[in-house]
């Protein structure tokens, strides 16, 4: 009998497994035609470098409540950034609307909070860029300068939102927030969500310090306001700098992660050493194994 009632629970559990994954709706499932689309689509997307062009995609997320179903549109260069779709009469929230790659700052909302659908209704969807302005300048601070081309990779400089700076007087320009004192001999990590980049400090005295008055041990860059030596940026492809002959950093000393590149397992990092200074660059690839998420600059332990 305990048997039984237990298959009947696994039973029970599956059915609201597979029926929990069957509430994604169809784009094509009704009869009344819909439009989505991103309204005066920004001329920068064109000035995008080439391979983020392709990867460029704005997801919209609708749901309907009545029905408890979801509904997924993605616009890309590949539709011009316009989706057709065919639906029944009701009302379909925006639940919310992404751009990806997520490493790419600017951002898209919809003009409603919801998509009306019926005989009587326009039908359409306008998405807008809610600071076209500030897209324009990311993508102009994206464009690596002949400085930081001409850099070598263990120079200690970095072109920050365009400017090129020294790696340790990343504070000069970045806020960070870290209210308590650092233990003496301890690490803080510090991170600023709004430009994607975290250091870590460290305090080498036998006293308590302000984080801001501790040394930067290592600076993690996860976005692309930062272009590295070389032009090496978050969402460069991973073996433009990483390959034997073709990479811009070449064969790395070690590997982090997924010993099996790109599987999907784990970030695979890619470890490059400084024999004269100590200091050592990782470049992390997203899990598809293509572009490069995250590169963290670390500074030798002792100078």
């Amino acid at each position: 009998m305990k048997m039984i009632m237990r298959w009947g629970l696994l039973l029970l559990l599956c059915t609201a497994f597979l029926t929990g994954c069957t509430n994604n709706g169809r784009l094509d499932e009704g009869n009344i035609a819909c439009v989505i689309e991103l309204e005066d689509v920004p001329e920068e997307f064109t000035t995008l470098r080439e391979d983020m062009r392709e990867k460029l995609e704005i997801e919209v997320h609708l749901w309907n409540q009545v029905k408890d179903r979801s509904y997924a549109i993605n616009l890309s260069r590949e539709n011009g950034f316009r989706q057709e779709a065919m639906l029944n009469p009701g009302i379909y929230q925006v639940r919310y609307v992404s751009v990806m790659p997520s490493f790419l700052h600017f951002k898209v909302q919809a003009r409603e909070n919801a998509l009306e659908v019926g005989t009587d209704k326009s039908n359409d969807l306008s998405l807008y860029v809610t600071d076209p302005q500030a897209l324009a300048r990311d993508i102009q601070w994206m464009e690596p300068s002949e400085e930081i081309l001409l850099q070598d990779r263990f120079s200690r400089m970095v072109q920050w939102k365009g400017e090129l700076i020294a790696i340790r007087d990343i504070r000069n320009y970045v806020e960070f927030t870290y209210e308590q004192p650092v233990p003496p001999y301890q690490q803080a990590i510090i991170g600023n969500g709004e430009d994607k980049i975290g250091i870590v400090v460290m305090n080498e005295t036998d006293q308590p310090l302000p984080a801001s008055e501790c040394v930067i041990q290592s600076v993690t860059f996860n976005s692309v306001n930062a272009v590295l030596p070389g032009g090496v940026m978050v969402g460069t492809s991973f073996l433009d700098v990483v390959h034997k002959e073709k990479g811009s950093y070449g064969t790395p000393q070690s590997m982090t992660g997924s010993i099996l590149y790109g599987v999907g397992l784990d970030q695979t990092g890619a470890v490059y050493l400084d024999p004269e200074s100590g200091d050592k660059i990782t470049v992390k690839c997203s899990s598809n194994g293509k572009e490069i998420v995250q590169i963290t600059y670390s500074f030798a332990a002792f100078e």
